[in-house]
């Protein structure tokens, strides 16, 4: 091998036999050629944003002995060697990976043979790792928008924001009736970047700034204008509701809708109130009255309760009588329900006393058992009690289930979302039978639902088969009498405190016999 004046290796070594000949031939002895090392990225004064940071570079060898390439850097405090792979060939590159917090580096990578050469790359390079977004410490327009800013033509936005590594880009989004739109924002001094915009469309607009750093971090900041086109009242509902939450039929209650005039001057207000219920039915309106710009209000009107689905609607200036900056926001839509059951509930004590009059008792009964039923049927209803049979259940035994759909077209409640079909049944299939004993019969299969929350009390329906005309079971056209059942059981916890009987009935049950449709008549059985 060759060796320099410092006794270095400058080639590999190359055996041989030496003879005596005079010479003998060797292997040519190859100088050795020194590694090149070339960097790839992070780039020359690079802007990363990623704490988790990639070096790469590539080592060439001419005589392909290389040997190994390491990564230098001065984030560790100084210039120091940071990772070394081995590698081979006579090119390659190696990737190092690192967990760097902010800051300005220097990198670099040192290739080295297999013979001790190495060399570092042409020139080390600079690279900021910057994880901070910019900061915008404000974002506003020379225009508040609103009654300030009738009539507005132009406005001008200025965005103030600042990066230590410097900015990028500063644009500015606008969303308004017209679509969304995007513009660059020029700088106007120190951190301050603003654009003019044309008011080509009035009503709400939103307005965002975006920065973005040289490294990739990103900021933005927004508020939003309302440009208005005419000093003009503008009605608009922003509620409806009731003042009683379970209200029952025929009681008074009060509609009352919530009102803004959000327009920039005042107006004479009218509100008028509709009931979709059957067709679009007025109920009444309110009185004209002077509504400030920017006043806000409640309006009401006194309303008797109908049970069912009702679908209210209030129409601020119905009339249009006021010219509005904007016509579209008058009206408000609101459903509500009036149960079409009651509820009756309450104690049994005392005696009951069977008398001719003129202070005549016959028989006299100490009401002190813990059991029993009460029954509720319509006045006019003529009932056959040894021949009461369950709903839904003909007189061969079978199931009959339409019966609960014809009782609702009976009582006009097919609509209502509390029908009799929707609360006795689920999956049109009753939701709980049993077996009670009424009169000394057993009635089968009789469908109940909890009178309450308390699964204490339940209600059941029957109907009398002695007004059957022959159908075999309850029939729409022969009308038979129809009679709810509930349970008594005496000083249990209920809805209402402790009672002893809690039964429910449809309102509507004191017309289902003409033509008293007032009153319904309640029985109990003496056990």
């Amino acid at each position: 091998r060759i060796i320099d004046t410092s006794g270095n290796f400058l080639s590999h070594v190359v055996n041989g036999t030496v003879t005596s000949a005079g010479f003998d031939a060797f292997d040519n002895l190859t100088m050795n050629s020194a590694p090149n090392s070339t960097l790839l990225f992070p780039d020359f004064y690079a802007y990363l944003n990623s704490s988790s940071v990639l070096f790469n570079c590539s080592a060439s060898d001419l005589d392909s002995n290389l040997y190994s390439l390491s990564l230098y850097g001065n984030w560790t405090g100084g210039w120091a060697l940071n990772e070394t792979k081995f590698i081979s060939g006579g090119e390659n590159s190696s990737t190092f990976s690192k967990i760097l917090s902010e800051g300005t580096y220097m990198w670099d990578c040192k290739a080295e043979d297999d013979l001790g050469f190495s060399s570092f790359s042409n020139s080390a390079r600079v690279f900021t790792l910057d994880l901070t977004p910019p900061s915008i410490s404000s974002f506003y327009s020379n225009e508040s928008g609103g009654c300030s800013s009738v009539g507005v033509k132009m406005f001008r936005v200025i965005c103030e924001t600042d990066d230590s590594s410097g900015l990028k880009n500063v644009s500015l989004g606008v969303n308004n009736d017209l679509g969304t739109f995007n513009y660059s924002l020029s700088l106007l001094s120190g951190n301050q970047y603003f654009r003019d915009i044309n008011v080509d469309t009035y009503g709400a607009w939103d307005l965002n700034c975006f920065s973005e750093d040289l490294a990739g971090n990103k900021n933005s900041s927004s508020f939003s204008l309302n440009f208005i086109e005419k000093s003009l009242p503008d009605f608009k509902l922003l509620n409806f509701y009731v003042n009683e939450s379970l209200p029952v039929e025929k009681e008074q209650i009060l509609l009352i809708s919530e009102v803004l005039n959000g327009g920039c001057s005042s107006g004479n207000l009218s509100v008028s109130f509709y009931n979709h219920k059957n067709g679009l039915v007025f109920i009444n309106k309110t009185s004209n009255y002077t509504l400030l710009a920017s006043q806000k209000t409640n309006v009401s009107i006194d309303w008797i309760t109908e049970i069912g689905n009702n679908l209210f609607e209030a129409i601020a200036d119905a009339q249009n009588s006021v010219e509005e900056y904007n016509e579209s926001n008058n009206n408000f839509n609101y459903t509500f329900d009036v149960t079409s059951w009651q509820d009756f509930y309450g104690n049994f004590s005392g005696f009951t006393i069977l008398s001719k009059g003129s202070n005549e008792d016959l028989l006299k009964w100490n009401n002190s058992g813990s059991f029993g039923k009460i029954f509720v049927a319509d006045k006019e209803s003529d009932v056959d009690w040894l021949n009461l049979a369950a709903l839904g259940v003909n007189t061969s035994g079978g199931d009959s289930l339409d019966d609960f759909s014809e009782v609702d077209s009976l009582l006009g409640m097919s609509s209502f979302e509390d029908s009799i079909s929707k609360e006795f049944l689920e999956n049109e299939h009753p939701k709980l039978r049993k077996d009670l004993q009424i009169y000394g019969r057993l009635i089968k299969n009789v469908s109940l639902i909890d009178s309450g929350t308390k699964d204490t009390f339940f209600t059941g329906i029957l109907w009398d088969s002695s007004d059957d005309l022959g159908g075999n079971g309850f029939d729409i056209s022969d009308k038979e009498d129809l009679v709810f059942v509930g349970t008594i059981n005496k000083s249990q916890e209920g809805d209402y405190g402790v009672q002893d009987y809690h039964i429910k009935i449809p309102v509507k049950l004191r017309s289902y016999d003409e033509p008293d449709e007032k009153e319904v008549y309640f029985y109990y059985e003496l056990l």
